[in-house]
C-alpha cells in the first residue's frame, strides 16, 4: 500500500501497496514467514513474501531465512523510490488529484461518505480528499491505519534486507524501477482505483479483527489462510487493480527470473506477499513454465 498532500517520502515504496497495507498486527512468539525455492541444475533462488511495514521491535527472522540470504550474492525486491523521493513527490503532486471530477462523483454516495467517516476516525482533514484521485485517497487510508497501528514503513521486511545486502556489499537489483512502480498505481483506470478503494474503505471500516488476522497468518506462512482473509476479495471485488497490479506484474517478473535461471549461481528475491500466493502467483506461474519450485 501517505496521510498527506504536500510532502511524501518513502512509504510509497509499496508495489501492490494499499492491499498489504491493510492487514497488520502484533507478530505472534514465533515467526516463520512462507517462502519458496526455484532450482534448476546450476540456479537457487529463494523467494520470500514479505509485509512492507513492520514494528520496530517485530521479530520476524528465521533460521532457514538466515541461511538463504547468506547463500545468495545478490538480493532481488520489486523497486527503491527511496533512491530518489522527489519522484514520489512529482506524482502526488501531477496524477495524485483531479480537481475538476470530485471523488465523490466517482464513488456511490454510501462509500463516499464511509471514507469521510474512516478519514476522520484517523484524524485525516476530510476536506483533503475531495480533489484526490481514489489511488491516492486509497494510499492515505492505508497509510493513516498503519502509523496508527504503530508500524514504520522503513521496519519492512524489504527494506530492511535491502540496507543489510548493501552493507554486506551485495548487489541490489529491481524488477521495476521506482518511474515504474509508481506509474503502475497512479496510472491504473479510475475505476479499477476506485474498485480497490472501496475494498479498503470496507476492510478499514472493520476494525482490526482482519489487520490481526492477515498477520497472524502471514507470520505462519499460512499462505491458505493468508490468500483468504487478505487476498480472494481483491481478485473478485477489485478484477481492474488485480489484473493491472497483481497478474501482470507477476508475469514481467517471471521472464526476469527466468532470465536469472538461464545464467548460474544463487539470488534472494523478497517481494510483497500477495505476489507469490494464489493461482496467478509468481510461484505458479513458474511451475505452470516447467520449473522446480518448493517450499522452502
Amino acid at each position: 500500500m501517505i496521510a498527506r498532500s504536500a510532502k511524501v517520502g518513502k512509504p510509497l515504496v509499496l508495489a501492490g501497496l494499499v492491499m498489504f497495507l491493510s492487514g497488520l498486527a502484533t507478530l505472534p512468539a514465533e515467526a516463520d514467514p512462507a517462502m519458496w525455492v526455484v532450482k534448476d541444475p546450476d540456479s537457487t533462488i529463494y523467494l520470500l513474501g514479505t509485509i512492507h511495514v513492520m514494528k520496530p521491535d517485530a521479530d520476524w527472522r528465521t533460521p532457514k531465512l538466515e541461511e538463504a540470504l547468506k547463500a545468495s550474492a545478490e538480493y532481488w525486491m520489486e523497486a527503491d523510490i527511496s533512491e530518489d523521493a522527489a519522484i514520489a513527490q512529482t506524482y502526488i503532486l501531477n496524477f495524485g488529484f483531479d480537481h475538476e471530477h470530485p471523488l465523490a462523483e466517482k464513488l456511490k454516495a454510501a462509500d463516499y461518505a464511509k471514507l469521510i467517516a474512516v478519514a476522520k476516525s484517523f484524524d485525516l482533514p476530510a476536506d483533503k480528499f475531495a480533489d484526490m484521485r481514489p489511488w491516492f485517497a486509497d494510499m492515505a487510508l492505508t497509510q493513516a491505519q498503519v502509523k496508527s497501528l504503530g508500524y514504520d514503513p522503513e521496519q519492512g521486511v524489504d527494506i530492511t534486507l535491502e540496507r543489510e545486502a548493501k552493507a554486506a556489499g551485495k548487489p541490489v537489483k529491481t524488477f521495476e524501477t521506482a518511474t515504474e512502480q509508481l506509474g503502475f498505481i497512479s496510472g491504473l483506470p479510475e475505476k479499477a482505483a476506485a474498485e480497490m478503494l472501496v475494498q479498503d474503505i470496507n476492510n478499514l471500516d472493520k476494525g482490526n479483527k482482519q489487520v490481526d488476522a492477515m498477520m497472524a497468518a502471514w507470520q505462519a506462512g499460512d499462505v491458505k489462510a493468508l490468500q483468504k482473509v487478505g487476498f480472494d476479495d481483491v481478485r473478485t471485488d477489485a478484477p481492474g487493480y488485480y489484473e493491472i497490479m497483481i497478474v501482470k506484474r507477476n508475469k514481467a517478473w517471471v521472464k526476469t527470473i527466468e532470465s536469472m535461471l538461464q545464467g548460474s549461481g544463487t539470488a534472494f528475491i523478497a517481494v510483497g506477499c500477495g505476489h507469490l500466493i494464489g493461482p496467478d502467483s509468481v510461484p505458479a506461474q513458474l511451475k505452470a513454465a516447467g520449473y522446480r519450485v518448493e517450499r522452502y
